[in-house]
């Protein structure tokens, strides 16, 4: 009988304890999902997530580095259950393939790529928090991100509160290996000469948000200028830095074009007009 009222009493502490939990621990169900820095650390993101409801009490809480500290400053509105959050550095949201972040780090650099440690909560429960994740040397290619729980490295998707997800990218880096190069001339080429195979070649790269480099809604010879200012040096000693001879016949189309000859006619995933395509074979 006193085994039965132990076991009854100790069931009962548990319950209270959740209760008390519940009332007022109403965030520490969120953990670190995803890491991501550029090479300089100018453009950072901490992704959250979680799988249960209930968990809006974030203000006041916070997320720390060994050198930085960021407070959200308000809870959030609406069901947490299933949810992301995304922390990033000023002005993230206005790179290519960003999504609008839910809140904003009070510094770039928020994090070391080379060595450091990202807690969530470490103001409730000291001294590592609710999560935390130790870093060391994580990818600054500007593709890949570090993904938890795990650590192991995959291509950047930052999601947000609201669902939208994002990929980042470098402006004409057409194979996503963190730099432009002459390993992009070729798949830049394919984008303007047929964008809709290219993407049959490549549905993970968005062509038009990698390589509409003048902002004009597609790719086109008005791309080619800028793509070549990208060009600043080869992969390695043995690479070529010029263009190739496709690519400089399409500089030589792109200046046409500029004179108002052709004009801008080649459409987002369509191939350029067969007139084009001809001239650009007497070159190859």
């Amino acid at each position: 009988m006193l085994r039965r009222l132990a076991i009854s009493g100790l069931a009962f502490l548990t319950w209270l304890g959740a209760l008390d939990r519940d009332a007022n621990a109403t965030f520490d169900l969120w953990g670190i999902s995803e890491v991501y820095t550029n090479a300089d650390g100018s453009v950072q993101f901490i992704e959250l997530f979680t799988a249960f409801d209930g968990q809006q009490q974030l203000s006041t809480h916070t997320v720390t580095t060994n050198a930085n500290t960021f407070t959200f400053p308000t809870n959030l509105a609406g069901s947490t259950a299933n949810q992301h959050l995304l922390i990033a550095t000023p002005g993230f949201a206005s790179l290519p393939g960003a999504v609008v972040p839910d809140f904003t780090l009070p510094v770039t650099n928020f994090f070391s790529a080379a060595s450091d440690t990202i807690r969530f909560a470490p103001d409730a429960f000291p001294p590592n928090g609710v999560d935390f994740v130790n870093i060391s040397n994580a990818p600054t290619d500007g593709v890949n991100s570090l993904n938890y729980p795990g650590g192991d490295e995959a291509v950047n998707s930052p999601t947000n509160f609201a669902g939208d997800v994002g990929k980042l990218v470098t402006l004409g880096d057409f194979n996503e290996d963190g730099t432009v190069n002459s390993f992009d001339e070729d798949l830049f080429v394919e984008v303007l000469l047929n964008c809709a195979a290219f993407h049959a070649a490549h549905p993970t790269i968005d062509a038009v948000l990698v390589g509409d480099l003048n902002e004009d809604g597609t790719v086109n010879l008005g791309d080619v200028d800028p793509f070549i200012a990208l060009l600043g040096s080869p992969v390695s000693a043995s690479a070529v830095p010029a263009p190739s001879a496709l690519l400089l016949a399409l500089i030589a189309l792109a200046d046409v074009a500029g004179r108002g000859r052709f004009g801008s006619r080649s459409p987002r995933c369509r191939a350029i007009t067969p007139a084009i395509k001809w001239r650009v074979s007497l070159y190859e």
